[in-house]
């Protein structure tokens, strides 16, 4: 997975979570007792394309919240001698098993992220007719 590169084939995808770590930055400050100038400073500063990078390759199970209210579920499975695995709510993915629960998550967000873009891009009548 190349967090860059995805982020630069799906912007549409990419502002969502900018807008959902954002918000999650501005609740955290809600009950910040801090100097309110480094609030206001990192409100303003938002979040860079650098930290949604970091996100998505460090610790991509942060994204599955956001996922889950745009109704796309990745589902981690663990299989006894064969590994990880995921699927997607309303997808067929092909089933391919991985050594490690993250690199399990990082293949199930790569998948999201496409399905997200393409749902975004479509007409509100398009995507409602398909529900």
């Amino acid at each position: 997975m190349d967090a860059k590169k995805l982020m630069e084939n799906y912007p549409l995808t990419t502002a969502k979570l900018k807008g959902f770590f954002l918000d999650k930055l501005v609740e955290s400050f809600d009950e910040f007792d801090g100097d309110p100038d480094f609030k206001n400073f990192m409100v303003e500063s938002g979040i860079t394309d650098q930290q949604i990078t970091t996100v998505i390759e460090g610790n991509p199970r942060s994204c599955f919240d956001m996922f889950d209210q745009e109704e796309i579920i990745m589902n981690i499975i663990y299989t006894n001698n064969k590994g990880f695995s995921f699927y997607l709510e309303k997808e067929t993915t092909k089933k391919s098993y991985f050594t490690t629960r993250l690199e399990c998550e990082r293949s199930a967000l790569d998948v999201a992220i496409a399905a997200l873009e393409e749902k975004l891009g479509k007409p509100e009548e398009e995507t409602n007719e398909n529900d």
